[in-house]
């Protein structure tokens, strides 16, 4: 099932054993194409090596389960306790495992070398904070009043955030949207419904909402209309106030890859509003 957090604007699902494409390379793709990957795999482990990490990526992949899932959600408030004029929406993936254990094993040792890498080169730290019986990994840009005022403040939009739990990896762009997932699925374990029969993918966007995100980033899509396309700022907020118009004539959007007994289906779902 997809993911519902508040203030979700997307969600998407979807089904794929990425480790059971590599093991079928052969058949899949042409002798040049495989052996192209295969040497890819060979230098990706020995970074991973040179990290910390004895594990190649046709390793990794297999300890991936086949559901994928991601979310977009607008946020209440920011990921600092800094004033943005555009609040931009939080997003997070994430990934089922075959082997949780196995995956922490793969992940942990890669993880600390990158937290470290981005310690000393970004003066970024990296905090660890417990949650819903996960322990959460963020990383923080620095946010002092004298950091914040040399600094984009569209970069504090973002705490990168990563945890393994509930049998999946999560990385999200703020804690906040990561612990939304985790109370998500907890929700969905509980729940009793039947997955849809033959379903492969799964996407839902909220339009008005997604008008709403828009609107809120109104400054940032203007100034660069203007920056990129040479619009002056009046035309560049008319132009957006058109497109925000067709948008809330729309309330949601689902759509579903359906395999059934009579071959593959697309199935729409809209909701319109009239004027």
């Amino acid at each position: 099932p997809l993911l519902s957090v508040p203030g979700t604007i997307f969600s998407a699902s979807w089904y794929r054993d990425y480790g059971a494409l590599w093991n079928a390379r052969e058949q899949l793709v042409t002798v040049d194409v495989v052996k192209e990957l295969e040497r890819g795999d060979v230098e990706a482990a020995a970074q991973f090596e040179a990290l910390g990490s004895a594990v190649s990526l046709s390793e990794a992949v297999q300890q991936l389960g086949p559901r994928f899932r991601v979310v977009v959600a607008q946020q209440p408030h920011p990921p600092y306790d800094v004033e943005l004029r555009n609040l931009l929406p939080a997003a997070a993936v994430a990934v089922e495992l075959k082997d949780e254990a196995s995956f922490r094993e793969i992940a942990e040792p890669l993880t600390r070398v990158v937290h470290l890498i981005l310690s000393f080169e970004q003066k970024i730290t990296s905090q660890t904070l417990n949650s819903h019986g996960a322990v959460l990994h963020q990383l923080s840009q620095p946010h002092t009043p004298r950091d914040v005022a040399r600094r984009d403040l569209v970069a504090y939009n973002f705490r990168p955030t990563h945890t393994i739990t509930r049998g999946h990896f999560i990385l999200g762009t703020t804690p906040q949207i990561v612990e939304q997932v985790i109370v998500a699925l907890d929700n969905q374990a509980e729940a009793t419904a039947e997955p849809t029969s033959g379903l492969t993918s799964e996407q839902f966007v909220d339009v008005a909402a997604l008008a709403g995100a828009l609107d809120r980033a109104r400054d940032a899509i203007v100034r660069q209309s203007v920056l990129d396309g040479g619009a002056d700022i009046a035309t560049a907020g008319h132009e957006l106030d058109v497109l925000l118009s067709i948008l809330r004539l729309l309330e949601s959007k689902t759509v579903r890859a359906v395999f059934t007994e009579d071959g593959f289906e697309v199935r729409t779902d809209v909701t319109r509003h009239l004027p």
